[in-house]
């Protein structure tokens, strides 16, 4: 809030969701007094933003998990592979790519593999492995050769 014409404003609270115009000028009047060490009380006062805040209870779902999957990604997961330079100086290496939404729970990945999904892929190198979890988390295993 703040006095017509005036830059600087001032912010209150409004308790129990209540707003009582003439109470809310007086304590404008007096938070106004208290920040910048004057006040006019009957001058014309204008609201220039509004917050609210509500909170409420909201019923807890249980996490959706993924379907079970044979531990080997099925056909529908898989596309092209493709060549993947891993190493400076070697040449590149086939990699296995698949989709992450088509992957299931137990899912396992062995690398050298890409998992791609809208915006981001996963790069599994030679060694590395990925399980896909219940809720879809990938639980990497970075092998033991780095």
């Amino acid at each position: 809030m703040r006095y017509v014409g005036q830059e600087h404003v001032l912010t209150l609270p409004v308790e129990d969701g209540r707003i009582e115009p003439s109470a809310l000028g007086l304590a404008f009047d007096e938070g106004h007094r208290a920040r910048f060490g004057h006040a006019a009380p009957g001058q014309p006062i204008e609201i220039v933003s509004l917050r609210v805040s509500a909170v409420r209870a909201i019923p807890r779902r249980a996490p959706e998990l993924l379907a079970p999957g044979s531990g080997t990604p099925d056909a529908a997961a898989q596309r092209p592979e493709r060549l993947v330079l891993f190493e400076i100086g070697e040449g590149p290496r086939p990699c296995a790519v698949y989709e992450r939404a088509a992957l299931r729970a137990g899912d396992r990945i062995e690398g050298p593999a890409a998992i791609e999904e809208e915006t981001t892929t996963t790069l599994l190198r030679p060694g590395d492995s990925a399980v896909v979890d219940g809720s879809g988390a990938l639980l990497l295993e970075i092998g033991a050769s780095r």
